[in-house]
């Protein structure tokens, strides 16, 4: 006999498919919300989901999406251009 929490986990993945694909959600929230209700069902215990984290290839990652993510208009490329009130050259 199949195991309940084998169905729950399921079902919990093909809600976040649904939501990877139609993007009616941001990614982000879609993965939060799933490893929030991972540990809410009692699939994973809060040590096992927060566990990722502690990798730094999953540091890595998140910060390559933070820089990949921004415009480009850091606080010192500000700076570079003359005219910028904060960093006036006189």
């Amino acid at each position: 006999m199949v195991n309940f929490e084998i169905w729950i986990t399921l079902a919990l993945l093909g809600t976040a498919i649904l939501f990877f694909v139609t993007e009616w959600l941001s990614v982000d929230l879609v993965a939060l919300g799933l490893m929030i209700a991972l540990m809410v069902t009692g699939i994973l215990s809060p040590q096992e989901a927060l566990a990722g984290f502690s990798s730094p290839i999953v540091i890595t990652v998140a910060t390559l999406f933070i820089v990949g993510g921004s415009d480009g208009n850091w606080p010192g490329r500000q700076c570079l251009r003359k005219d910028h009130p904060i960093c006036r050259r006189e």
